[in-house]
Formats: C-alpha cells, structure tokens, sequence
C-alpha cells in the first residue's frame, strides 16, 4: 500500500511542479507514475507561468537548456544530468557505447549535485536502458523533497557529475548494439563458484581498513557453491553453527545447510522454489530464521523443529513482495526489514518495511525505493554498529554482480525519513582464491563470515543461459 506523502514541516500534501520540453513523453509518464505511486501531486506548469493553489516543494525542468531559475518554488528548480549530458534522449547512450553495465543520472541544482542513481543497462537495448534509467530518475524528486521537507540536507555525492564532452553525445552506433549482444552471450558461459571465508577484524577494524587478505576460507563445494553464509559463533556450552546457501550446477535450485569447517554440510532446509540468504533472528529467547524465498512472493520466518537440526515454515511478515535478501533490524523504533526489490530491479532498488512487532503490521516506508543504485543499494548483510556508527553492507554490482562490499553510513533511519552515505569498500583479494567478488558479510564472533567468488566457463553453464535469453 502507498502512504501519504505530506510535507513534514507545512502539513500539507508535497506538490512538484514540472516543466515539460518535447520528445520525453517516456520520462514525463514515469514521473507521473512515480508522483502517484507515492500521492505526490505532480503539477504541469509553463515554462514561466505561476502555479495555482499551494505553494509548490520544487520544479522539475526537463528542458535542455534547462534554467537554474523557475517558477517560485519552497527549494528551488532541478533538473536531470545523464552522465554529464543534458539531453534526455541521450539518456544510456555513453554507457552502451562504451559496453559499460551502469549508466546513471544525477538530479541537479545548478552545478550542486542532490543525488546519483545508478542503473544495470540491458546492454543491447537502448529503449530498455533508458526506461530504467527514467524509472530510477522519477523517484529522485521525490525522496529529496521528503528529506528537505524534513529538516535533512543530504550529504553531496563523493563522486561529482560525470562530464563526458561533446564526443560522448550522438546515436548508438549498430555497430556497438551488436557488440553488446554478442558480449551478452558470451557471458553466458561464465559459471559463478561462490565460496564460504572467515574474516578476522573486528567491526572497527574493518569500518577502519576492511581487508581481504585476511580472511580463510572453508574449502570449496564440488559441483556447485556455499553463499551468503549466516551463524553463530561456538561459546561455553553452544556448538558452531553456519548456514549457508547450497546450489548445485546441475540442479541449480538454491537450498539451506549447515556447513562445518571441513566443507560437509547438512540439510537444513528446502522448498519447491530457490532459497538463499538464512538470516537468524533472535527474539523472545526464540531463534528464527528468514531467508530470502523471493520466487515465492513473501517474506517468512520458519522456526526450528528442532533448531538447528530442521526449520518448518512459520508465519509470513509481508505477502506479495519479492524481497531479495531481506534483512531484518531492530531498533528502539521497532523492527525494519531491508530488500531488494525483486519486482523492479533487485540489484539497483532499495525498499524498506517497518513494524513495531516482529510479527507486524509492517509498513511500506514513505521513501520506498529508499535508494536507487547498482553501486550500493542490494543488502550483503545484517546492519551492524562500529565507531558509535550504524553500517549497512551493501553489495556493489557495477562491474559484475557481487563485486565487491560497500559499507553504508546510515545516517537516517525513522519511519518518515531514510539516509545513507557510502563508505569503505571490502575489495576482493585479486591474489586469493576469490578474486571475482564479495557480497555477504555477516557477524560472526569478534569478527564475520563472508563469501567471495570465482569465474569459470561452462559449456553447462552457456547453454542454461542461451535458453534463458530465447525464452525472454
């Protein structure tokens, strides 16, 4: 369900005016989209002509030669910047040109940069890019009128505007169109072998200097993979637990174990669909498990029958979302739930739920998505404090899927009102066994379980993926 957007400060329904300019009909439709969604009322206006009723949060230029000056609005005009350019039809453009698999927009004031969102392109599709692209643009206005609204400035991006120069403008070439497809296919053979590793630093020191080098890694699984490794770490009287992801190459449908040491495992758990990311969540002197089931449409605890030999189905927090990597949280304002949104774009789009119970009612944040970016947006693990800060692991998937662990600054978090800021990077040893990426960390001890991978080709692998791209 949606909520009502009302400016924080006036009490009133936010208003943004837009200013129109011919050819982006598509943008223009998914503002509309976006403002409604989220009951923002979006308001057409002439190029200098003076809104009707109350005043108006902010305008939306679309034009080129778009002004730093409008109509009279509480924070100003904004306008969009497509990697440095300004014409919306060049929106993705440099990005397929140069075979890169993100493509941004930045929302403008003036030269000051409010906010960055990052896309995966479709590689060989320019109108398929530049929807994303338009999707993720529409909610910008949005959350940054929410935030100012609210008394928040936002932090400028570390990474200003890219400027690509006249040279980046024009038409996507046939001749990059088709190497973006056969690139695409050729990915295809490239096999993912994930790997279960232990990380010794302490929160501090990994919010301080995270490093690689120092984890040690379980051995590998044969076949297949161990991921997104979550447990509890051996005290007086408590045995080691690790739960992991199994997949298996030839089955390729994810299920849950318990792993030891020596790389044997367990069956824990297993549905009809995929299953991945067993988050254990302690409440009530009860430990439950939620893992992401994101084909089966829901979030659901399930609850050991016997813990931790066996895990049953439990009761559903949120029907009808497909939530990748759902990541609970608990704070004094209740229980938030972190996600993927696997009904948009699971690796860009961040939402976020709210309860004030485990058991819900959960709530939609104001916000949703909370974050657009394929640099920082997916969960890659349960929110943890170092530094009297709170850090949210994040996966960064601009070069490949699982690149590498962004740690967040989350410098907001109420049931209005979300935040957060990039920080240090956990890069993947390129001279350890898992030089390709990192995308779980997870607490463990004093220190964390993670996983890394490595790439291989497979003929299995190339020929599971030829049928996926014939079938859509």
């Amino acid at each position: 369900m949606a909520s009502s957007n009302v400016n924080i400060a006036t009490g009133h329904r936010s208003r943004i005016g837009l200013i129109p300019a011919r050819d982006v009909v598509p943008l223009q439709q998914a503002l509309a989209r976006a403002c409604a969604a989220q009951r923002v009322e979006l308001v057409v206006l002439a190029a200098d002509g003076a809104p009707e009723g109350e005043p108006l949060a902010a305008v939306v230029d679309l034009r080129p030669d778009a002004r730093d000056e409008g109509p009279p609005s509480r924070f100003g005009t904004w306008r969009f910047c497509w990697d440095g350019l300004h014409e919306v039809a060049q929106a993705g453009v440099a990005a397929l040109q140069a075979g890169r698999r993100d493509a941004g927009v930045a929302l403008m004031a003036g030269q000051a940069v409010l906010e960055r969102c990052r896309i995966k392109t479709v590689s060989h599709s320019l109108p398929k890019t530049q929807g994303r692209l338009f999707a993720a643009a529409a909610t910008m206005p949005i959350r940054m009128v929410l935030l100012l609204a609210g008394g928040i400035i936002p932090p400028s991006p570390a990474e200003p505007a890219k400027t690509l120069g006249p040279a980046a403008a024009g038409r996507l070439t046939r001749a990059a169109q088709l190497r973006n497809l056969a690139g695409r296919v050729l990915r295809e053979a490239w096999e993912e072998q994930w790997r279960v590793g232990v990380l010794d630093q302490t929160p501090e020191q990994l919010v301080a200097g995270p490093d690689a080098r120092r984890i040690t890694w379980l051995p590998a699984r044969p076949l297949g993979y161990h991921a997104d490794p979550f447990g509890q770490a051996g005290i007086v009287g408590q045995t080691e637990l690790v739960l992991a992801e199994a997949y298996d190459f030839r089955e390729r449908l994810g299920y849950l174990v318990a792993i030891d040491r020596d790389g044997s495992e367990r069956i824990v758990l297993r549905e009809p669909f995929h299953l991945s990311y067993p988050q254990l969540v302690e409440h009530d002197g009860q430990t439950w498990l939620l893992p992401e089931a994101k084909a089966a449409g829901l979030v659901r605890l399930y609850r050991g029958d016997p813990f931790p030999e066996r895990f049953v189905p439990g009761p559903v927090l949120i029907e009808g979302l497909a939530a990748a990597d759902p990541t609970l949280f608990r704070d004094s304002q209740g229980f938030w739930l972190f996600a993927g949104d696997g009904a948009a774009q699971d690796e860009t789009n961040l939402v976020l739920y709210h309860a004030p119970a485990l058991l819900g009612p959960w709530t939609p944040h104001p916000m949703n998505p909370i974050k657009v970016d394929l640099g920082s947006a997916r969960p890659a693990g349960p929110l943890f404090r170092a530094g009297g800060r709170l850090w949210r692991p994040a996966q960064d998937c601009r070069a490949t899927y699982g690149g590498a662990i962004v740690l967040n600054e989350v410098l907001t978090l109420t049931p209005d009102l979300y935040l957060e800021r990039p920080g240090p990077v956990l890069q993947p040893d390129p001279s350890g066994p898992c030089p390709h990426g990192l995308h779980t960390l997870t607490p463990f001890g004093q220190g964390f379980l993670v996983d890394g991978k490595r790439e291989f080709r497979s003929l299995r692998r190339w020929l599971t993926g030829l049928r996926s791209l014939a079938g859509g």
